[in-house]
């Protein structure tokens, strides 16, 4: 996670956070803590009424969309940005009416800040940048078409790129 914050990055996180407060009021849940890693932290054990690996999901009422990774960890697309750079489209996006009040708690919640697909110069292998799978963030090798296919990500988002650097070699995008 990056320490320092611009002063709008900071405004809309302070909105944002805000928001999912009031968002949860009376269901015991708080905002998210996206002070955590993934490198710390256990993914959460999901009921086959919750979400699976690969959907982007949506709670009832809210704009906050959400992706659940490989490791069944639920990550915060927070801005038309971050979701642009990975998606075409608001398409495939499901609904789950328990996300909060059965699957997950919002201390779960990672953000996947900076989020995007990259790939270096002429190789065939894609990445997504995942600030929070390790202090600092990495970018995470996604392990076939298949995969890349079963997130929705969009083929022409990929970014060529001198290099791709940090890697978390254990942790491909592989589920």
């Amino acid at each position: 996670m990056k320490v320092g914050l611009s002063l709008g990055r900071a405004v809309i996180m302070f909105a944002t956070v805000l928001a999912l407060a009031v968002t949860t009021a009376g269901t015991g849940s708080s905002a998210p803590d996206v002070s955590h890693s993934k490198d710390t932290a256990s993914a959460v054990t999901t009921a086959a009424a919750c979400p699976q690996s690969g959907e982007r999901v949506m709670a009832p009422g809210s704009s906050f969309i959400f992706l659940i990774d490989p490791g069944g960890f639920i990550n915060w697309i927070p801005s038309e940005v971050e979701y642009f750079n990975l998606w075409d489209s608001y398409d495939g996006i499901v609904v789950y009416d328990n996300l909060f009040t059965e699957c997950y708690e919002w201390a779960d919640v990672f953000t996947f800040n900076d989020a995007h697909l990259a790939k270096a110069g002429t190789l065939p292998e894609v990445y997504i940048w995942d600030d929070a799978v390790v202090s600092g963030g990495a970018y995470r090798w996604i392990v076939s078409a298949e995969i890349f296919d079963k997130y929705g990500f969009s083929w022409s988002k990929i970014r060529t790129q001198d290099a791709v650097a940090p890697v978390a070699i254990d942790s491909p995008w592989d589920n």
